[in-house]
């Protein structure tokens, strides 16, 4: 006796262009690229990046929560960021990512990604830090109650020429 697995859901974020065409390099380019899934930690829910790569503007990544069950996709951070590297909090309320914002017209400062965290019952992200050379790969503490994260403390030109390594510090942050 063999029993039947029931289908998957699978998940549209962005429609299907009609009609035959050559396969290019600019199609290529204009085919989102879905990062690698972050799976809750009950499993009920999925955050997955998802980057574009406009022809006149500077690339973007969004975080989409997919319900695990029903497939049902939602983007959860805003349009025009880098938002990218989520966890989720221990009691999956909370995710934490790094967040790189775009520049400004008449703006050549270089941006460097901080830390955001994002309540998924509503609500804004907020940014937990404010490195001046930016800062990635967030994990939360096991209690939820702070989260460790890298940053890089010296600029590169403060390092000599024949120096080949990178100073990377990694930093704990307590959450109220």
């Amino acid at each position: 006796m063999t029993t039947a697995t029931p289908p998957v859901p699978s998940t549209v974020l962005h429609e299907e262009t009609p009609g035959a065409r050559p396969m290019t390099p600019q199609t290529l380019w204009s085919l989102p690229r879905v990062g690698a899934p972050k799976p809750s930690p009950d499993g009920r829910h999925v955050i997955v990046p998802v980057s574009e790569f406009p022809e006149d503007g500077e690339p973007s990544t969004r975080l989409w929560l997919i319900d695990a069950d029903s497939g049902a996709a939602r983007p959860i951070t805003s349009e025009g960021h880098q938002s990218t590297q989520p966890a989720f909090s221990p009691h999956g309320h909370r995710i934490a990512f790094a967040r790189k914002d775009p520049k400004t017209e008449g703006d050549d400062a270089p941006r460097h990604p901080q830390i955001m965290v994002l309540p998924l019952d509503g609500g804004e992200a907020e940014a937990v830090t404010d490195m001046p050379l930016g800062c990635f790969d967030p994990q939360w503490l096991p209690d939820g109650s702070g989260l460790v994260f890298g940053a890089w403390p010296v600029s590169y030109t403060h390092l000599r020429a024949h120096e080949t390594y990178l100073l990377i510090a990694y930093a704990v942050f307590c959450l109220k």
